[in-house]
């Protein structure tokens, strides 16, 4: 299994591995790595082929397909709130559950972890990589603790989960309506001229991200018992799930049924 490159702009690098992409923003002085993937291919050799800078090391939040590769590392940065399920998900029987899907049952890599040395990531914090800044935002939705990357010379947003084709929110977190919008309006008001998401090879322009979230901005509890929506689907007695079109491409949003709150704040 390989890595597949796609260089978006001269230092700016968008790397899939299976089914998740994490990237590689080199400037001047030093490199930032955007996350690490599942860890299944060796990562080292391939940010080595593309950089020798001084490597700056975050994970977005604490995911399995984004911390996977953490092991190859002695220091990572990474909101202190996911530190916990970081550790967790890479424990050899967690993750070996979520990347035998990846690998159709075959045989899961094992890796030492116990080594690596987790750091705070947060917004007040700014990386000088020469020629480029790189900024982040608290963007609770997808996981309590996501943060979004910001390179201002670019304009380049780095959403990891936050926006996707298919947007899981709400669950174990507790998230709501209200907060998933005040994030992405959060990332709207940066005016990105293209976005680079995890599960996304190509860029999605900033269009997108205001369509999506008008369009969850605007559901209503009530509304599942209306003709007008697309499509839902009730799943596990209490998760939603809400399929649509933005910009003739087809898109699910997934939430618990009482993450709705809008419609308590407006007063419907």
């Amino acid at each position: 299994m390989k890595f597949n490159v796609s260089q978006i702009k001269p230092g700016i690098y968008h790397i899939k591995e299976t089914a998740v992409h994490f990237d590689l923003i080199v400037g001047e002085k030093k490199a930032l790595l955007w996350d690490t993937g599942y860890g299944i291919d060796e990562l080292m050799p391939l940010i080595r082929s593309l950089t020798d800078k001084e490597l700056i090391v975050c994970n977005s939040h604490g995911h399995i397909d984004h911390v996977g590769g953490n092991y190859a590392f002695e220091k990572v940065l990474i909101p202190l709130g996911a530190v916990a399920e970081a550790v967790m998900m890479t424990s050899h029987a967690l993750r070996s559950l979520g990347v035998k899907r990846i690998l159709d049952g075959g045989d899961v890599p094992r890796h030492d972890y116990s080594k690596v040395i987790y750091e705070d990531l947060n917004e007040s914090m700014v990386f000088d990589l020469g020629g480029r800044t790189a900024r982040f935002i608290s963007i609770p939705g997808h996981t309590r603790h996501d943060l979004a990357l910001w390179i201002e010379e670019d304009r380049c947003l780095f959403t990891a989960d936050a926006l996707n084709y298919v947007m899981w929110l709400y669950f174990s977190d507790g998230m709501k309506q209200s907060t998933v919008v005040s994030s992405l309006t959060k990332l709207v008001e940066l005016k990105p001229e293209f976005i680079l998401a995890s599960h996304r090879h190509s860029p999605l322009d900033a269009q997108f991200l205001t369509l999506m979230r008008d369009k969850i901005k605007t559901l209503r509890r009530a509304d599942f018992n209306s003709a007008h929506l697309d499509a839902f689907t009730l799943r596990r007695d209490d998760l939603v799930e809400y399929h649509t079109t933005i910009q003739h491409k087809r898109v699910s949003i997934v939430f618990r049924d009482d993450a709705f709150d809008l419609e308590e704040k407006e007063g419907r």
